[in-house]
């Protein structure tokens, strides 16, 4: 979108509707938030001014056009006001820093030069020539009308007219006529008195040594009467918004500056002379002018100072808010943290007085009360343990300090006995209930589901003796009763288990059935329906038929390879026999015996294993090949085979 011709150019960043904020860097993007009241945190990154720059400026993008432009018109209109009510022309003339300036010079020239102290010129070592002989100098007071130096030449002399030379030549003329007198040391003593209370009655003023004239600034310019009247509207600013701060700076402390050591000599000529007294006032008038321009420029940087204290105390504001949010939530967390401990403290206090609670009780009592642990027996407040059982206190409630249940544990021996002995009476009765499967097949061929095969607890105890005997275990036998007894208790927790009293007497009996492999396929065939018997009978007829016919698929793909690799050696030699009979015809024969071919392909192994068999293929392949030739020769006054390659 074209830029927008109606936007200042102080707006620049509204001038387009989509203009890119991260064009802008880090402090132009502070200054635009500052110059708009919006509070900058001090840590914030470029990313965060960014979202505040979107959030609060680019919404606004009209409202703020509308308000620059409102605040130039009202301003417009006050500098009219301010016309009308003044009149071209008749303003009061407020003097520049550079006509101040040459005002002071020209005051100055007006002055005397200071006398230096008799005293002083006393001191001062005598002029020598180059042999080293003091050379004479005049009388004081002959000197001094002599020997005045003229001031030295000024910025201002270059522009002087006749008439300004003519009036310091009488003024210097007047001065040398007038009689220094000094002052009587009464006189003396009420001024230096007049002075203390001047001194004590205004602040302090830094003197230094620097030049009178200060840098160059824009007042120093060829300024008009407008911006001298401007220069008044930002010091009258400034003295509003000084008495708007409540805040008060404190009074610097009043120090007393050291009194210039005066000399007795003096005091007679400065006492009737007027000129030095004059010369005194100016010094005076001087330094009151210095104290008032320090005291504006500290009332500048302090208004400065608490621009950017006020600054600091909205960026902080959030900051502040959060802090008091942790420390509510902090007065919280000190609350909860005082009822857990007080509510910790009652349940512990009435654990220790009421000891253990009862077997029966419910689990709402167990605040008041330490809870009965597992395996125990508890009443009236103390724990107990059944057999086999021993109370064992923990390791992190040494002593019983805590209201912390001990626990009742057996010892591991004995637990190992009680987990071998279920498991023995589990396949006990197991296989009592195959044998019962079994014998219902024998009977009639099917089986009745609710046939359960039940086993006395005294027939159990008998076979677990017996095993416990063969075994020759650890547990002793007068323990034996009870580890059985928690074995059968052990046993009944498993659902398969069940248990049922005849007459009085304990029998226990399982759904689960431990059978020997005949009848357990028997089982299985009886409970598969026909044609799912014949389609898992073809299944496996046919998985081991194309087993069968892979493995010997195999063993004739080795054959094959072991008879092609003996033909290709077979023929190897040939060639190379056949080369050297073309070479050494006297020498080699053209044929291979075929005993000698036949040990060079079984590597020593003749009659073993399938040797002979591959042989045969060997001599079947070879007689069926083309370039194999059969012959028999007489060798050693025996008649054998050769073989040989035609050409």
């Amino acid at each position: 979108m074209a830029e927008d011709e109606h936007v200042p150019s102080e707006l620049y960043y509204l001038g387009k509707f989509n203009f890119p904020p991260r064009s802008l860097k880090t402090y132009q993007l502070k200054t635009i938030l500052a110059s708009h009241a919006i509070p900058v945190p001090s840590k914030a990154k470029k990313a965060d001014l960014i979202k505040l720059f979107q959030e609060n400026v680019e919404p606004r993008r009209d409202a703020i056009i509308a308000e620059y432009k409102e605040q130039q018109e009202q301003k417009e209109r006050q500098q009219k006001e301010d016309e009308e009510h003044l009149g071209r022309g008749r303003r009061n003339w407020v003097p520049s820093r550079r006509a101040k300036e040459a005002m002071e010079v020209e005051e100055r020239k007006t002055k005397r030069p200071v006398k230096h102290n008799d005293e002083e010129e006393e001191t001062k070592a005598p002029l020598r020539d180059k042999d080293g002989f003091v050379i004479p100098e005049l009388p004081a007071h002959k000197r001094n009308k002599s020997t005045t130096k003229e001031p030295s030449f000024t910025a201002q002399d270059s522009f002087a007219s006749s008439e300004e030379d003519e009036e310091m030549v009488i003024q210097k003329m007047t001065r040398d006529k007038i009689k220094r007198k000094r002052p009587s040391p009464v006189q003396q003593q009420q001024q230096q008195k007049q002075q203390q209370q001047q001194q004590q009655q205004q602040p302090p003023v830094m003197k230094t040594r620097r030049s009178t004239r200060s840098t160059f600034t824009a007042q120093d310019s060829f300024a008009s009467s407008d911006e001298d009247v401007d220069l008044n509207d930002k010091v009258e600013q400034l003295h509003q918004r000084r008495a708007k701060v409540t805040r008060r700076r404190p009074a610097p402390p009043t120090t007393k500056m050291p009194e210039p050591s005066t000399k007795k000599k003096d005091n007679d000529d400065e006492s009737d002379d007027d000129e030095y007294k004059a010369d005194s006032s100016d010094h005076e008038e001087d330094d009151i002018e210095t104290a008032d321009q320090n005291n504006l420029m500290d009332e500048v940087a302090w208004l400065v100072e608490d621009n950017a204290m006020h600054e600091a105390r909205i960026l902080g504001k959030s900051r502040s808010e959060w802090y008091m949010l942790f420390g509510y939530l902090f007065r919280v967390y000190l609350g909860l943290v005082c009822l857990v401990l007080l509510g910790t403290t009652i349940v512990v206090s009435s654990r220790a007085y009421n000891g253990y609670c009862d077997s029966e009780q419910d689990g709402i009592s167990h605040f008041s009360c330490i809870p009965c642990p597992d395996h125990g027996v508890c009443s009236n407040g103390q724990l107990g343990c059944p057999p086999l059982y021993h109370v064992t206190r923990p390791w992190y409630n040494a002593y019983g300090l805590l209201p912390i249940a001990d626990e009742c544990v057996r010892d591991s021996a004995i637990g190992r006995a009680i987990d071998s002995a279920e498991k023995h009476i589990k396949r006990i009765l197991a296989r009592a209930q195959g044998q019962e499967v079994c014998e219902q097949l024998r009977m009639g061929g099917h089986i009745d589901d609710s046939a359960v095969a039940r086993m006395n607890g005294s027939a159990i105890f008998d076979a677990l003796l017996q095993i416990h005997s063969a075994n020759d275990q650890e547990i002793e036998m007068d323990t034996f009763p009870l580890v059985v007894s928690n074995a059968l208790q052990q046993a009944l927790d498993d659902p398969s288990i069940q248990y049922s009293e005849l007459e009085g007497l304990p029998y226990y009996s399982t759904t689960n059935a431990d059978m020997p492999l005949w009848c357990s396929v028997t089982v299985f065939l009886l409970h598969v329906p026909a044609r799912t018997k014949y389609i898992s009978i073809g299944v496996l007829a046919g998985f081991w038929m194309v087993i069968y016919a892979v493995y010997k698929y195999q063993q004739h793909y080795r054959k094959s390879q072991r008879t092609k690799a003996k033909l290709r050696q077979i023929l190897n030699a040939l060639e190379e026999q056949l080369k050297k009979h073309k070479d050494h015809p006297e020498s080699y024969d053209r044929g291979i015996p075929v005993s000698q071919l036949r040990i060079q392909t079984s590597a020593g192994r003749i009659n073993q294993g399938d040797e002979v068999d591959e042989w045969m293929r060997v001599v079947h392949q070879v007689n069926k090949h083309p370039q194999v030739r059969r012959a028999h020769r007489e060798v050693a006054g025996e008649l054998c085979e050769t073989w040989e390659l035609a050409l």
